[in-house]
């Protein structure tokens, strides 16, 4: 949703998220508008709904609407640009991001895989591969020979 400054994400399922969504962005009113009153119903008319909110949430600063969505329990946060992801204090608690040494690349930034196990994350154990780095062992592993691999790199088929 387009904000003043910004854009933020916010999706209201329940009852009371939808109400409280309402109540902020003063459209009290949409509650008892029947396009509204069920989950059913808001599902059926979600782009309606969005517009309704959509006219609302552009007069708001995103901070402040995040912060008042937080108070009334609906669900809402800050859609961030690359530098803001990269400073974003979830971000650097979690530690999302990590940086390494690529071979070719440099120093690399790029997001740590997400699950963490035993309170153990996912470090990067390789660097991502070079184009066509791993071409022969791929089709060696489909049954290709050298000679196989050599005839198709003649005839343009593989780089």
């Amino acid at each position: 949703m387009p904000t003043a400054d910004g854009h933020v994400a916010m999706f209201t399922v329940g009852d009371h998220e939808f109400a409280g969504a309402c109540d902020v962005l003063d459209c009290r009113e949409l509650v008892n508008d029947p396009r509204f009153k069920t989950i059913t119903d808001r599902f059926a008319n979600a782009h309606a709904m969005m517009a309704e909110f959509k006219k609302r949430t552009v007069n708001f600063a995103t901070d402040a609407l995040v912060a008042s969505m937080e108070k009334a329990q609906v669900p809402c946060a800050k859609v961030n640009d690359f530098d803001d992801v990269i400073a974003d204090p979830r971000v650097v608690h979690r530690g999302s991001i990590i940086e390494y040494d690529h071979p070719v690349g440099g120093r690399v930034r790029q997001p740590r895989p997400a699950a963490i196990f035993d309170r153990e994350p996912c470090g990067v154990r390789l660097p991502a591969p070079a184009l066509g780095e791993h071409t022969d062992e791929v089709f060696a592993g489909l049954g290709y020979d050298r000679a196989a691999l050599a005839e198709l790199r003649s005839a343009g088929v593989l780089g």
